[in-house]
């Protein structure tokens, strides 16, 4: 079973509510593989409920198992400013991409932003972001929370850079935490951004492709979502 890719530039998509965004023009196979790789692998670190540590070690190890090379990770503690979503990200991320890569980058979180309420984009951003959030915080429509999340950037030399972002917010979850002001570190000591930088290993990757596949099933469907920008308004 196989999605239809095209070869358009700078795509982005949601991964189990995880945002993923294309730099450059990629091949509809090469995607597919990237794609479907990365899916089963969150999907397999989900399971893992809101445990941040655990699941980035679920995600990592899988990731290596489906023929994924480890260029680099690294862990640390930011005390940042109330900030956004946004902001957090391109930081952490500025040293790894070269300038047409940022705009890229900013152009995405635009296009997110301008997304309606009730695209399913946004519903399962918003999701994902209510499941990862820590037990200890009753989950309602009008309370902060804190809670994490993966940010993946994949660069047209095929490179995959994934932010994983733990933070409070100050106010309510929604769609505004991209641009709004609202987001400060979890006051638990403990890492809050870890950057995977990794790249898919194509022919060490060809006996997995067909499992990976079968596995995912239907949540090829349902869990991967391609984002269209809005119609313009004219």
């Amino acid at each position: 079973m196989e999605i239809s890719m095209n070869k358009s530039e700078n795509d982005i998509y949601t991964l189990n509510g995880h945002i993923t965004v294309f730099c450059g023009p990629h091949s509809s196979e090469l995607k597919n593989d990237i794609l479907h790789s990365d899916l089963y692998s969150k999907l397999l670190a989900k399971k893992h409920g809101s445990d941040r540590e655990q699941q980035w070690t679920s995600y990592t190890n899988t990731l290596k198992n489906l023929a994924w090379a480890i260029n680099s990770r690294s862990f640390s503690r930011v005390e940042f400013g109330t900030t956004t979503f946004g902001k957090i990200i391109q930081q952490s991320l500025a040293s790894a991409l070269l300038i047409d890569e940022r705009q890229t980058l900013a152009d995405a979180l635009i296009k997110l932003k301008q997304l309606p309420d009730s695209s399913s984009a946004v519903e399962a951003i918003l999701n994902r972001l209510n499941a990862n959030a820590l037990p200890s915080v009753p989950v309602t429509a009008k309370t902060p929370l804190a809670t994490s999340a993966l940010f993946t950037i994949v660069r047209q030399d095929k490179t995959m850079i994934t932010v994983q972002l733990s933070f409070e917010t100050a106010d309510a979850i929604d769609i505004g935490i991209l641009d709004q002001a609202t987001l400060c570190p979890i006051k638990d000591g403990k890492t809050n951004i870890r950057i995977l930088i990794c790249h898919l290993a194509e022919l060490q990757y060809n006996p997995n492709r067909e499992t990976v596949i079968q596995k995912l099933g239907r949540k090829i469907e349902s869990e991967l979502l391609n984002i269209q920008a809005p119609p313009a308004i004219s």
